[in-house]
């Protein structure tokens, strides 16, 4: 027992040296002089950047958690007119219970993995469009709660993996006409193929689950007019800064299987 305690100890202690050694990086995307996209990647989930960001004028558009650091993506222009932020060891469901009752809507929620960190990490929004949301967790991928919540109006916004459960998060008044999911053991490269041709977009995409799964949700009806994506066994800085140039926006980022998969969208 004594050699199990010592060799736990000492590879946390070696996790904690390895995240010390990482740094904070950012970038961001200047137009007419101010920034219209910027991102930030932390060991730390980065709250004064967010508020720095908030007082700039952006609002957060997306986080995940990925190569032991969050990265956090935030945007100028989008419809929300207020956004909060938390952090918790637990899913945060009291926390979403009353920031529902002040009007807001999750738009952003992401897990670390990583116990001696703050878990879960979420971003609620008002001026979302949204009328109603529900979420679920579950061991398994949701599939019959979405195929339920579908029945009843509901979309796919959110949809990640932590703490040993699938948690999705659907709502109503998304302006979606349509929408479909896959997972796949590898990155479903040939599926959103297929769909982009059927006229769905990529609205979200994770990893996760015990063998590790790539989530990606498909959806009709979105804002966007093209699509790309990327991957790198690096943070695809590079990608994000050539489709920067070519007028597409981040609109999902997401790390399974030990590489980067980004999103983006004009």
């Amino acid at each position: 027992m004594k050699k199990v305690l010592i060799l736990m100890t000492v590879f946390c202690l070696i996790c904690l040296l390895m995240l010390a050694g990482c740094g904070d990086e950012e970038g961001e995307n200047i137009d007419d002089g101010q920034a219209v996209q910027s991102w930030i990647t932390s060991v730390d989930y980065p709250d004064e950047y967010i508020e720095e960001e908030w007082d700039d004028g952006l609002v957060v558009s997306c986080i995940a958690y990925g190569n032991s650091q969050w990265t956090v993506v935030m945007s100028r222009g989008m419809s929300y007119t207020a956004q909060v932020t938390a952090t918790r060891s637990e899913f945060p469901k009291d926390y979403i219970e009353s920031k529902w009752k002040e009007g807001y809507y999750i738009t952003s929620i992401a897990h670390s993995g990583f116990q001696f960190l703050k878990d879960w990490a979420l971003v609620m929004s008002r001026g979302t469009g949204y009328t109603d949301q529900t979420w679920a967790v579950r061991d398994d991928f949701p599939k019959d709660y979405i195929d339920i919540k579908w029945q009843e109006g509901y979309d796919i916004t959110s949809l990640v993996h932590g703490d040993g459960g699938w948690a999705v998060i659907m709502s109503k008044g998304t302006g979606y006409e349509d929408q479909t999911w896959a997972t796949r053991d590898f990155f479903p490269e040939d599926y959103i193929e297929n769909k982009w041709n059927e006229g769905y977009d990529i609205t979200e995409l994770t990893y996760g689950g015990i063998l590790g799964q790539w989530a990606v949700v498909m959806s009709k009806n979105t804002e966007y007019n093209a699509q790309v994506w990327g991957t790198r066994n690096f943070f695809p800085e590079d990608y994000i800064e050539e489709k920067w140039d070519e007028g597409y926006d981040i609109t999902c980022l997401a790390h399974g299987q030990g590489q980067w998969a980004v999103v983006m969208s004009k």
